[in-house]
């Protein structure tokens, strides 16, 4: 679609009355500079839907189970509810509306043909589906690319509903969700974007919110990239993605019966009971773990520890190899002052280390310092989200003076970001939140500029590369192994850090990436040991970090 304008857009609502996270898609597609909204398609009837009485005769768990919920919501009520109701008049005023009454059956909607006609009429490229309910019919070819619809959950695994329900009730440690063209078929439709973000197994309110958060940056993605490519080349890569017809298809669930909402009940108020005991008796503390060894060491068995004081924890190292030493940079975070700086000391192959001492520090968080040489220097790139920026430093005086060089990216909250020099360019690698309520660490970015000290750099097409919580953010270097690029990535399903996932890069370059996972490395050696995140090996030194907790 390269070359012909904006895309058209129409969208399909019930009413102007939407939830917090349609609005906030709604804004992101209207303030795009490769869409427009040309038509609203609202509807004009109430639908079948059963009362919640005879909701409640049929199901009688189902007040056991909405009870619950509401008993949830005062307690532990969810921050930022993105199934809020919120008014979308002043958004979409001056946008030309149809009002459609479609003809109903037990589950599905089909528009009267005089309605279709006028939707055609309209010349849009691509109608959204954020209300009405199974749409069958000629609705579904009345623009070229189709209707697009999310489904919130896992397609997989699971389908029908409650969103972001079920993952919590069987313990799943990640909840899904799709963007897809929808067909005839019930769930059979052409998958555009999949995104697996972290479940939070105590609360499902805050699930079912966090799940559509994270899931609002598909749409306007990828509109953004069938706008980049003809809708020929856009088809053809969403094809090449596509799951197999061999692949399972999750059944179809609903609200939980009688014995069901009980007995969630019961877990529920378990772990949460559990969660809130460790928090009040234990700290979280990130320590150090190291091994010499020729080749990258995966006996983690067999590493030395290094503890700290318990005022504060160490995490997240990078290693530099000069002058006959190995130097360890690191976070180092205090806990009265609740923020990080980045800390140096230096291991020995026997065993001994210095004490760590202050670097680099800023009024504001620093962590993951991420070290590479270019023309003769060392360079820093500290995670600094907290401002909003990625920012370079550079050595004055190894290993004790860092000089600011300036900022590679400003208005950005960027995490853990890790460059990397392949074919001729440098490549970033940093994790991206899409929005303020989205998650931390469920989306890669990847950026590319001549120079590593650029402060221009190019965002790659496909962003985001990577869009699951069990390997998106970075875990330490690039480094290649047996002829292959390995990349570590966070995963952060279970809980943030909880171990770390090696990626073979398939494709890397200017206009497509791919990675497989190869490998998932958790600290199941140990019991005491809760959580890994960074992994690096530089000269004969591997060093890991690893999360205990102390009383």
């Amino acid at each position: 679609m390269q070359g012909s304008g904006k895309i058209r857009i129409g969208l399909l609502l019930d009413s102007v009355q939407v939830p917090a996270w349609v609005l906030e898609s709604v804004r992101m597609i209207a303030e795009s500079d490769c869409c427009e909204i040309a038509l609203v398609v609202l509807r004009a009837n109430s639908g079948q839907e059963p009362s919640l009485w005879r909701r409640i005769v049929k199901n009688p768990g189902l007040l056991a189970w909405r009870m619950g919920r509401k008993i949830e919501n005062c307690l532990f009520p969810s921050s930022n509810d993105s199934l809020e109701l919120c008014d979308a008049t002043e958004l979409l005023e001056n946008i030309p509306t149809l009002e459609v009454a479609p003809r109903e059956t037990k589950f599905s909607d089909y528009f009267p043909q005089p309605d279709v006609e006028k939707i055609r009429d309209c010349k849009l490229d691509v109608l959204v589906r954020f209300g009405f309910r199974i749409l069958r019919g000629e609705i579904l070819i009345a623009a070229p690319l189709g209707v697009w619809s999310y489904h919130h959950g896992d397609n997989t695994k699971y389908r029908g509903g409650p969103p972001g329900v079920w993952e919590v009730i069987e313990n799943n440690p990640v909840t899904g969700a799709v963007l897809q063209m929808l067909s005839e078929q019930l769930d059979d439709g052409l998958v555009l974007d999949r995104m697996f973000g972290e479940t939070d197994r105590c609360y499902v309110n805050r699930n079912q919110s966090d799940l559509f958060w994270n899931a609002v940056g598909m749409l306007p993605r990828k509109l953004r990239e069938l706008h980049l490519l003809r809708a020929d080349d856009f088809l053809t890569r969403a094809r090449q993605k596509q799951i197999t017809a061999d692949a399972p298809r999750g059944k179809i669930y609903r609200e939980p019966r009688t014995f069901r909402s009980c007995s969630f009940a019961a877990v529920q108020i378990t772990r949460i009971a559990r969660q809130k005991l460790r928090r009040a008796f234990t700290r979280e503390q990130w320590m150090l773990m190291f091994r010499f060894e020729n080749q990258m060491s995966t006996s983690f068995e067999n590493f030395t520890r290094i503890v700290p004081p318990k005022d504060r924890f160490w995490a997240d190292p990078f290693v530099i190899y000069d002058g006959g030493l190995h130097h360890v940079f690191i976070e180092e975070f205090d806990y009265a002052a609740a923020k990080g700086h980045i800390a140096h000391m230096t291991i020995t192959p026997d065993g001994k280390f210095t004490t760590p001492t202050v670097v680099l520090d800023r009024d504001y968080h620093l962590s993951y310092p991420f070290m590479f040489a270019h023309d003769g220097s060392y360079y820093m790139i500290p995670e600094s989200y907290t401002n909003r920026t990625i920012e370079l430093y550079r050595c004055k005086e190894f290993p004790h003076r860092w000089e600011f060089c300036g900022y590679l990216m400003k208005n950005i909250v960027a995490l853990d970001t890790t460059l990397f020099e392949h074919n001729g360019k440098w490549w970033m690698f940093t994790g991206v939140q899409d929005n303020p309520a989205s998650s931390l660490n469920t989306e890669l970015h990847l950026f590319y500029a001549d120079s590593p000290l650029s402060d221009n750099w190019t965002p790659h097409p496909q962003n985001p590369i990577v869009s699951d919580v069990r390997r998106a953010r970075p875990a330490g270097e690039i480094f290649s192994h047996d002829g292959q690029i390995l990349r570590p990535g966070q995963n952060c399903s279970r809980e943030y850090g909880w171990g770390v996932t090696i990626n073979r890069i398939e494709t890397l370059n200017e206009t497509e990436y791919s990675e497989t996972p190869v490998e998932t490395i958790t600290p199941s050696w140990d019991r005491k040991l809760k959580c890994l995140h960074t992994l690096n090996h530089t000269d004969g030194l591997t060093v890991i970090d690893g999360r205990i907790d102390r009383f």
